[in-house]
């Protein structure tokens, strides 16, 4: 039991850490093309105005968008069957649920 959770958890740890690699790359890219070229600088506050008012939106609704909740269920429905597999709860934690 001990072994399916440590399994599970480091890879709930590597996919976060994945994910956020990614994301911080792609910031890291746009902001230095937004640097690079002054025509992009609106399209770089716009899109920071666009997070903070999906984050506003989802503390005032207390739950995510509906499609985002849609767009977890189908990974989830991917996931699932490799969860039984060997070593599975490995793979399940990196898609997280």
């Amino acid at each position: 039991m001990l072994r399916r959770l440590l399994a599970f958890h480091g890879g709930r740890l590597a996919g976060y850490a994945a994910a956020g690699a990614v994301a911080a790359l792609a910031m890291d890219s746009l902001a230095w093309l937004t640097q690079q070229t002054a025509a992009l600088s609106p399209a770089w506050t716009l899109m920071h105005v666009a997070v903070m008012a999906w984050g506003l939106m989802m503390i005032v609704q207390a739950r995510q968008p509906v499609w985002v909740e849609q767009a977890g269920r189908a990974a989830w429905r991917r996931v699932q069957p490799l969860v039984r597999a060997p070593g599975g709860l490995m793979v399940g934690g990196c898609f997280g649920r």
